[in-house]
This record gives structure tokens, C-alpha cells and sequence, in this order.
């Protein structure tokens, strides 16, 4: 049985550092999300891609959160999830906790609750299924960009989703680079 009060609490814990971290406005437009694309670059710089894993604090929740930070210069959109404690037989939805859209970061509120597929820790699902997050907030951006998402289970309490739109071959050259430094976290 899930313990709600511990989850309620680490939850509130995390979003307060999110908070405190990010300190943005939570209601971006269309248009500002617009500009925010337009004004947006992709990294493939392999030194910020080394960087990845380095100097990170032992502190799960920090970790989680300052790799998700730096994901987002390699990516156009990604998600940190709260993943359910694993007590059951099956799962409960995750907690999608904070997003980030062609490098602007977004809090966002409990009720945006996502269930994702597991994948287990060290191991990625990756997909151009649009009908795979028809149900998640971002779908409109998700859906209107022909994104590639992939699922990254950091941890057991975290996992990320994030989206590309490189095309093969560079994507998955792109994401090998990522997915080697995330590895080592």
C-alpha cells in the first residue's frame, strides 16, 4: 500500500526547490511559447554533453533535478516525473513535477498525472507513437512538431521523458551521447 503522507511530503519538499529554482511565470501563452521555439537551439556540444554527470550532489532529489536542468539545452521539451512507489502490483500514475519547453522551465500542478509504461532502471523506451501521450498536457506541442520521445527511468523514485525532433541518423547519435552521460549519474 502506498504511503500517501511520505509521497505528499517529498512531493511539497520537491516542489518547493523547484519553485525556488525556477521562479517562473506558470502560464505561458501560445505566443510566448512561439517565441520562446523560435528563439531556441537545440545543444550537440559534446563538452555541455560531458557535463551531464559531473558535480552532482548525493542528495537523490537534487540530483534528479539539477540532471533534468541540464537536459533541457539538448532537447525541446522534457518531463521530471515522481514515479509511484512500486508496493503494488501495478503502479499508479506518475507525478509529472516540472516541464520545460524549448528551454523555459514550467512548474506544473498535481493534477497532471501521467501513467508511463515501466522500463526499469538503465533502460529507455523510445517512441514516434503520438497516440502514447494523446492523454499528457504537452500533447498539443508534441503532436504539432512530429517529436521523438524517449523514457528514461533515472532512478526509482524519477524518471524523464523527453522529446527531439532530430531525424535519424543524428538523433540517435544525439541521444547515445545523452543517454551514456545519464547513465553514470
Amino acid at each position: 500500500m502506498l504511503n500517501w503522507p511520505k509521497i505528499s511530503n517529498h512531493f511539497q519538499k520537491l516542489q518547493t526547490k523547484i519553485e525556488n529554482l525556477l521562479q517562473e511565470d506558470l502560464d505561458s501563452s501560445d505566443a510566448e511559447i512561439r517565441k520562446q521555439k523560435l528563439n531556441f537551439t537545440v545543444s550537440t556540444d559534446e563538452g555541455l554533453i560531458r557535463g551531464l554527470s559531473v558535480e552532482l550532489p548525493n542528495d537523490e532529489d537534487e540530483r534528479a533535478l539539477i540532471v533534468f536542468s541540464r537536459l533541457s539545452s539538448f532537447f525541446e521539451v522534457g518531463m521530471l516525473c515522481l514515479n509511484p512507489e512500486n508496493k503494488t502490483p501495478t503502479p499508479g500514475p506518475s507525478q509529472a513535477i516540472v516541464i520545460f519547453l524549448y528551454g523555459q522551465f514550467k512548474t506544473i500542478s498535481e493534477k497532471n498525472q501521467i501513467q508511463l509504461p515501466q522500463v526499469g532502471p538503465s533502460r529507455v523506451l523510445r517512441s514516434h507513437n503520438d497516440d502514447l501521450w494523446k492523454d499528457l498536457f504537452l500533447y498539443p506541442w508534441i503532436k504539432q512538431e512530429k517529436l521523438t520521445s524517449f523514457l528514461i527511468q533515472l532512478d526509482s523514485q524519477y524518471s524523464f521523458v523527453v522529446f527531439s525532433r532530430f531525424a535519424e541518423p543524428w538523433l540517435k547519435l544525439h541521444f547515445e551521447k545523452i543517454y551514456h552521460e545519464i547513465l553514470k549519474v
